[in-house]
Parts: structure tokens; C-alpha cells; sequence
């Protein structure tokens, strides 16, 4: 919370600064060097901008994941019940447990299968969407409101205590708000600021409505909040 508070007193600085004036004299007028600000400017205007700031959340949230990932060694809370039905399903076997669809512990079970029947493995996917969500909440705020905004929602979510612990284990939620966020994100860019409803757009939001059912029951409740 304090270097999220820092970084917003630092960004506000930085905006309530005008820009320098330009100096005026009886020959010509003389204007001060590039700063910092243009520079900034012209290099934010590509279109891959945020796309390369959304990269770079993602890779700063799984330094963060991946570390230790594998501990504890054992099975912890829910992952007694989500990481033994994905060893049945990796085994093919009936599965004991329905509590919810099986993308996620499908997931574990595709990562176990390469990596082995190890915490490292069955963690390692949630973790990967786990930093996703910080990159497309970015892109969401950019979306709906600025660059500003969507930097400092990806900050807080950074450094969020709940992210940073179903990130790193064998739980469905983390698969859940990352299909979510981008069926979010996909309607705020075709549906909401620019209406803009392409055959493309309605794939991709299917797409992702239905990876998110995939994950977790609850994810109807997100059909009524787009749908609305």
C-alpha cells in the first residue's frame, strides 16, 4: 500500500507540472529542449504501447508468482479436492468431484503431465493467468479511462494479498477472474466506448464468457452484468 501511495504522489507530480514556457526575445523565439514529457508523448502514441506495458505487468507479476512456487510441498486447502480430481482426469478416471466444471483442473492436469505429478505443476497454470489478470485489468482501465488509471489498478491488484495467494495454488478461482476480465475487456473495447459489435468481437466474448463458465459456476452472474 505505501509504494502504491508513492507512485500515485509521484504521478500526480508529474501531471500538475506544466509544461516549460517558451522563452521570447525580439529576434526570435527560443524554445527550451525536448523534455522528458514529449519524449514520453511520442514514444506512447504507437498503438503497441500498452500492449508492451501490458507485457510488462504480466512478466513483474509472474517474478513474483513463480517464486518458490512449489511450497508448500503438500496439498493445501481446496487443492485436496481440485488437484485430486485433476489427477483422476490425468489418469482417466471417473471423476469424485463436481462442485465445479473441470477447465481448470484440466489445466493442472495438462501441467502435470509435462512437469509431473508435483506442486510445482499443478500451480503453474494459475499462476501464468494469474499475472494475465494484472496485464488485461490494464488494459481494461486504459480502455475505459487512461493510461493513469489502468496503471494504478494493475499496481493495486500487484500488490494484492488474495491475488498474490490464489495465483499460487491449485484453485479454479484464478481461472475464473481471468476469463472474466477479458470478456470484460473485450466488451468495453467493441461494445461500450466505441460501439463496434464485428462478427470477431461477438467470437471473442463467447469465447471468453464460456472459458470462464468452464472455470467456475459463478461466471453466469458476469452473462447478466454484460448482458445489461
Amino acid at each position: 500500500g505505501i509504494i502504491v501511495l508513492g507512485l500515485w504522489a509521484v504521478v500526480m507530480h508529474g501531471v500538475r507540472r506544466g509544461a516549460p514556457p517558451a522563452v521570447t526575445t525580439s529576434a526570435r523565439t527560443l524554445r527550451p529542449p525536448e523534455s522528458w514529457r514529449s519524449r514520453w508523448a511520442k514514444a506512447s502514441a504507437s498503438p503497441r504501447f500498452d500492449r508492451w506495458v501490458a507485457a510488462g505487468f504480466w512478466v513483474v507479476a509472474l517474478s513474483l508468482y513463480l517464486v518458490r512456487l512449489g511450497t508448500p510441498p503438500a496439498e493445501h486447502y481446496d487443492e485436496v479436492h481440485h488437484v485430486k480430481t485433476a489427477r483422476q482426469l490425468l489418469h482417466v478416471q471417473e471423476p469424485t468431484e463436481w462442485t465445479h466444471p473441470h477447465l481448470g483442473k484440466l489445466a493442472m492436469a495438462a501441467s502435470m503431465r509435462a512437469f509431473g505429478e508435483r506442486p510445482f505443476a499443478w500451480r503453474l497454470p494459475g499462476a501464468i493467468l494469474g499475472g494475465c489478470t494484472v496485464a488485461l485489468l490494464y488494459l481494461l482501465g486504459v480502455s475505459l479511462s487512461s493510461r493513469m488509471v489502468g496503471g494504478m489498478a494493475a499496481l493495486l491488484l500487484l500488490f494484492d494479498g488474495l491475488q498474490f495467494v490464489i495465483s499460487r495454488i491449485g484453485m479454479v478461482d484464478v481461472y475464473l477472474v481471468c476469463w472474466m476480465l477479458l470478456a470484460y475487456l473485450i466488451c468495453a473495447r467493441s461494445f461500450v466506448t466505441i460501439w463496434q459489435p464485428t462478427r470477431r468481437a461477438w467470437l471473442g466474448l463467447g469465447l471468453a464468457l464460456g472459458l470462464a463458465v468452464a472455470s467456475k459456476w459463478i461466471a453466469f452472474y458476469t452473462f447478466a452484468a454484460i448482458g445489461t
